[in-house]
């Protein structure tokens, strides 16, 4: 098994997925916790991830971030970040 850092030099992927929050949030502000930019930093698991055909997909918990009736969050980032 090869750890995330194998595919990432650089913290990017932490950037990406704050970003794809921020997005999410502003069409549907309920999705998340009220302090879920802290939570990501607080509750990343650098072994929750997989990969795909279109990047590497992060996630999180249920109820790391995110209400259970939201489900299991996921950032997909796409390897040019490599």
């Amino acid at each position: 098994m090869l750890p995330l850092e194998y595919f990432f030099n650089n913290p990017y992927f932490m950037v990406e997925i704050l970003k794809q929050i921020n997005s999410e949030i502003l069409e549907n502000p309920e999705i998340y916790f009220e302090n879920t930019c802290n939570l990501v930093l607080d509750t990343f698991d650098s072994k929750n991830f997989y990969l795909t055909p279109s990047g590497i997909v992060i996630y999180f918990q249920q109820y790391d971030i995110a209400p259970y009736s939201s489900g299991i969050p996921t950032f997909t980032i796409s390897y040019k970040y490599k």
